[in-house]
């Protein structure tokens, strides 16, 4: 890689450019020259110049280069037939004896164009800092500082071409600290606040993971923080806004590997005063952008929506829950359905088999780690299978949620499915928790390992229907629009001025959490609330982010549009009239040392405002859809992580259907299931031998009902017993169905089950 060709000129007013294009398939050292077009270059960015924040612009850059000879020639054909990362751009500004890089980007095939003449004629190049290509790359997976999260997009973008390792290819203008954080003057916060980069992520139908683009990332991460990130003077800007209120800024150097290079306290002011390369120049004009009385961001909460999530037997990608915590006796609940496919082409056994599927639930906090482990022995006849208590382990070696379906013989074809919900016992610790599936063996009835005959072959799927935590803590389905409002009477407005969305906020561990890590033991810790700089009261960074805004949007702002005289950098705050001015837009044409472009007035005023946060589920409630007769169907009720103890329904009346969820149960010999208080309704059947199933009931809670139903396959000799553990079913621990067709409902009441409702054909 290496300088194809150059080339050199100065502006109007004496300013010397140069432009460098690389080529990465070249390597030699004699570079041709090229002649640029009358304007030399235009380097423009484009925010939005309806509101005063953008979190990301992008910038561009433009030129005409005229294909006069073989070199210009060969250049042009092979960037016809090469893609966007061969050739890119460098420029360079100052003297000819002592020039400094200000710009930098790839060359864009798809945008150019070339006059149809005889030479020598021009050809119409277009070159992107990169910032657009972020859209392109998939983000990353695990825990990373935010630092770290903006220095590897840099390296996606730009990869090493235009940054060597060494080069400072970011800035950070950042002044917030949690209260996790301990301030330092010669720090910034956000180079040990990590996040789990997994919270971007999704699933599809399938279980795969769909990842974010790291351009989606990175505006995530700055509208929580109120941050730009452009390109300008040769390196990557992050800074938040409000910071450029304040005439020094501190700024943080970071090299392209990501290390810090050092700080600096610096103005980045450019004086605006009618005289040479620093004037204003005529049509220009002043409007105004209203005052706003509120100003709102929306979380996007993590949703752990694992409806139709399937494992089989050829995919089963790995279930990242992300940070879970302990607190409160947390346990996780995971609804699930499996089955097991037997092909059998001739007969081998008549021998009753059962498969075995593992679930491997692994939970981490860095330090330590804990599998789920629920075994599979014989019964205490020592014929038949039963399981042995669910337990937390650190040894990896034989654990697993171990379930046996069957019987099977390998005689015919067939397929067994069965459903329930695992419950863990409460967590060991607050961590990442990961979900994983296997086919483990088939076995008999002494529980002794069965090796398949002949040409018989096997394969299963996972069905994983929800996931949830007991503590509502864990995960949460809905977006919260948090706001901030002005108590200032003489804004009337009405308006309100939208952040965006971002999945990030202060949610004390679950998914979307920010967390302060330990430089030493890089130990994670949820951050809590937020302040700028070192003193003030601490408040959740969705509430500061729409404060601070808010603060910049107390009053009319001004703004300004028109033509500079003026090389400056678009990072540069501008002062005339009395104020200073930030750039929204513009392009710069460097022959003439020119700027068009938009600005506003930055004033950060002291305001006194309200915060509300509004949650609002995300589809839980739903009435009547397609259906013509009023039916109503509610698939859950979610209030977040809200108080529950004075949610009332009162009376409720429907004239049309009432449709609840149906938990399939399908008996087998010594086999047992667990059901808990969201399985209202549960239909019961037996396969296999003669024997007992026995239904595990969960600890009853004041007002909980659960319905069992039998159809013609449970007999006297094929029963299910409903077990209360240590609880009791009007006074008994257990209670026996035996017959086909019969029905009981149960009813929880200080602590113990009731029968309220008993049918025995």
């Amino acid at each position: 890689m290496a300088v194809k060709l150059y080339s050199e000129f100065k502006s109007d007013t004496g300013k010397y450019y140069k432009i460098e294009i690389h080529d990465e398939d070249y390597s030699g050292s004699s570079p041709d020259v090229f002649t640029v077009g009358s304007d030399g270059f235009t380097l423009s960015y484009r925010g939005n110049e309806n509101v005063i924040y953008s979190s990301i612009i992008g910038s561009f850059v433009t030129f005409s280069l005229y294909i006069n000879d073989t070199a210009t020639q060969s250049f042009v054909n092979n960037l016809k037939v090469y893609q966007q990362n061969r050739y890119f751009i460098k420029i360079f500004r100052g003297t000819e004896s002592s020039n400094t890089f200000i710009w930098g980007g790839y060359i864009l095939q798809d945008v150019m164009d070339i006059e149809d003449v005889s030479t020598p004629r021009k050809i119409n190049i277009t070159a992107h800092d990169g910032i657009s290509k972020l859209k392109n790359f998939e983000g990353n997976t695990g825990y990373n500082t935010l630092t770290n999260i903006f220095v590897n997009a840099i390296y996606e973008s730009y990869s090493t071409s235009i940054f060597s390792t060494s080069d400072i290819a970011l800035k950070v203008v950042s002044n917030w600290w949690s209260q996790q954080h301990t301030y330092s003057a010669s720090e910034q916060a956000l180079q040990t606040t990590v996040i789990d980069q997994n919270t971007f992520h999704k699933f599809d139908d399938e279980g795969n993971v769909v990842k974010a683009s790291l351009y989606e990332i990175l505006d995530s991460l700055c509208k929580i923080f109120g941050l730009r990130f452009y390109f300008s003077d040769g390196v990557f800007r992050l800074e938040q806004i409000w910071e450029r209120a304040n005439t020094n800024l501190v700024e943080f150097s970071y090299r392209a590997n990501g290390n810090l290079s050092g700080l600096e306290t610096i103005s980045r002011d450019k004086t605006i005063d009618q005289t040479s390369n620093a004037a204003r120049l005529g049509g220009n004009i002043f409007n105004f952008l209203p005052a706003v009385n509120t100003t709102q961001i929306t979380i996007d909460r993590f949703s752990v929506d694992l409806n139709g999530v399937t494992h089989t037997t050829s995919v089963a990608p790995q279930i990242d829950l992300g940070f879970i915590p302990n607190d409160n006796n947390n346990q996780l609940s995971i609804v699930n359905k499996r089955t097991i496919f037997l092909i059998v082409p001739s007969l081998v056994s008549t021998t009753d088999i059962y498969g075995i599927i593992n679930i491997d639930v692994v939970l981490t906090d860095g330090t330590d780690t804990y599998y789920l482990k629920r075994d599979i022995t014989t019964s205490a006849t020592g014929v038949g299978l039963q399981y042995n208590n669910t337990s937390w382990t650190t040894t990896q070696s034989g654990s697993g949620y171990k379930i046996f379906i069957g019987p099977f013989t390998e005689s015919f074809d067939q397929s067994i499915d069965t459903s329930n919900t695992i419950t863990t016992p409460p967590l060991p610790i607050s961590g990442n928790l990961t979900i994983d599936t296997n086919f483990d063996k088939f076995v008999d009835k002494l529980n002794a390992t069965y090796t398949l005959g002949g040409s018989s072959s096997t394969s299963y799927e996972v069905q994983f229907i929800n996931v949830q935590t007991t503590n509502n803590d864990g995960f949460t389905n809905a977006t919260n629009t948090i706001k901030a409002t002005t108590t200032n009477a003489d804004i009337d407005s009405g308006i309100i001025y939208d952040i965006g969305t971002t999945k990030i906020y202060d949610a004390l561990g679950a998914r979307g959490s920010l967390y302060e890590r330990d430089a030493t033991t890089l130990v994670r810790t949820p951050t809590t609330g937020w302040r700028e700089g070192n003193s003030g009261t601490y408040t959740k960074i969705q509430n500061l982010v729409t404060k601070e805004m808010l603060r910049l949007m107390n009053k009319p702002i001004q703004k300004y549009a028109g033509q500079f005289f003026s090389n400056h950098d678009f990072r540069d705050r501008l002062v005339f009239d009395s104020k200073n001015w930030i750039q929204l837009s513009g392009d710069f044409t460097a022959n003439d040392d020119q700027w068009n472009g938009s600005w506003f007035a930055i004033n950060k005023e002291i305001i006194i405002s309200t915060n509300s946060d509004t949650g609002s589920s995300t589809a839980v409630f739903s009435i009547g859809g397609s259906s013509t007769n009023g039916s109503v169907v509610m698939d859950s009720i979610d209030i977040g992580s809200g108080d529950a103890s004075n949610l009332s329904i009162g009376t409720m009346t429907n004239n049309g259907a009432v449709v609840t969820a149906v938990n399939a149960i399908t008996g087998t010999l010594g086999g047992s299931s667990d059901v808990d208080a969201e399985n209202y309704m549960n239909f019961l059947s037996y396969s296999g031998a003669n024997g007992n199933h026995t239904i595990n009931l969960p600890t009853p809670s004041d007002g909980v009902f659960l319905r069992f139903k039998t159809d013609n396959t449970i007999l006297s000799n094929k029963t299910i017993t409903l077990d209360a553990g240590t609880d009791t079913i009007d006074g008994e621990t257990t209670y026996v169905m035996d017959r086909s067709y019969d029905g009981i409902t149960l009813m929880g009441y200080n602590g113990d089950w009731y029968i309220i409702q008993k049918k025995e054909k």
